[in-house]
C-alpha cells in the first residue's frame, strides 16, 4: 500500500493533519476544512480535478528503446 506514496503525497498528508490539529485547536472553521481538503488529497491522491495532474502508474521497457543517432554540424 505505500508503495504509491511519492513525496508530494507524504507533504499533503503531514501539511493536512497539521492544519487540522490547528484547527482544532484554534477553534478555526477554514482551517479545519483545508485540513480535511489535504488529508483527502493525501489519501486517495487526489491532486487535480479528474486525476489530471497525477503521474500515470506505467513500467517502460528498455528493449524496446531505439538507438539515437547523433549528426556532428560543422
Amino acid at each position: 500500500m505505500l508503495t504509491t506514496f511519492n513525496r508530494i503525497r507524504w507533504i499533503r498528508l503531514v501539511a493536512g493533519a497539521v492544519a487540522l490539529y490547528q484547527g482544532i485547536v484554534s477553534y478555526s472553521t477554514i482551517l479545519g476544512a483545508m485540513g480535511v481538503l489535504l488529508l483527502i488529497q493525501g489519501i486517495f491522491n487526489m491532486g487535480c480535478p479528474g486525476l489530471s495532474c497525477s503521474q500515470p502508474y506505467r513500467q517502460t521497457n528498455a528493449s524496446n528503446a531505439e538507438e539515437i543517432k547523433f549528426e556532428e554540424i560543422k
